[in-house]
């Protein structure tokens, strides 16, 4: 290889690791890195608002599981981990626990980096925040909840002869509704 193309190589994969880095720096989720026993190696300025984290602190002291609620916890070191060694990367749901002790419903990406000797290196994670994916599907089952009952009553009332036979099934809102027996 030319001394042209070596440098011309190592200048686009500078470049490349700086968009990488800018990326991290700039994501809204959590992206870290751990060691084998889940100590952080690196967080990234999101990390340290979602874990409430002050910028000073040293996150080498911290590790991941204590983060987490129990549940969470248990899974992360009897599943995740061991299901990132052996498939190289792993996604799941977890609960991050705020230093107020209220949970945190977060998906995650878990990614498992070996040496040349095939020995665990270092994990990489991204967590991602889903408190309002989780809140609008509690919203789509209530209001789902609200139609089912609507129409209920609405059959309830056909039946004593109170509605007319125009039904509420025929409207827009049917289709959202699945087709739960009354």
């Amino acid at each position: 290889m030319s001394h042209w193309n070596l440098n011309r190589k190592q200048r686009l994969e500078q470049e490349y690791m700086a968009r990488q880095l800018e990326v991290t720096a700039n994501t809204s989720d959590l992206v870290a890195t751990l060691n084998q026993d889940s100590f952080f190696l690196s967080l990234n300025l999101a990390g340290f608002h979602l874990l409430g984290l002050a910028l000073q602190e040293s996150i080498e002291q911290y590790r991941l599981p204590g983060f987490l609620d129990v549940q969470s916890r248990k899974y992360f070191l009897t599943q995740d981990i061991p299901n990132a060694m052996k498939f190289g990367i792993w996604q799941s749901e977890i609960n991050l626990v705020d230093k107020d002790m209220n949970r945190i419903p977060c998906s995650q990406v878990l990614v498992c980096h070996r040496d040349v000797n095939q020995q665990v290196e270092y994990f990489s994670l991204i967590i991602r925040d889903i408190r309002k994916v989780k809140a609008a599907e509690q919203d789509r089952i209530r209001l789902l909840e609200q139609l089912h009952d609507a129409k209920k009553m609405e059959t309830v009332g056909r039946l004593a002869g109170v509605l007319p036979t125009t039904s509420i099934t025929s409207s827009p809102l049917s289709s959202a509704m699945p087709n739960w027996p009354c």
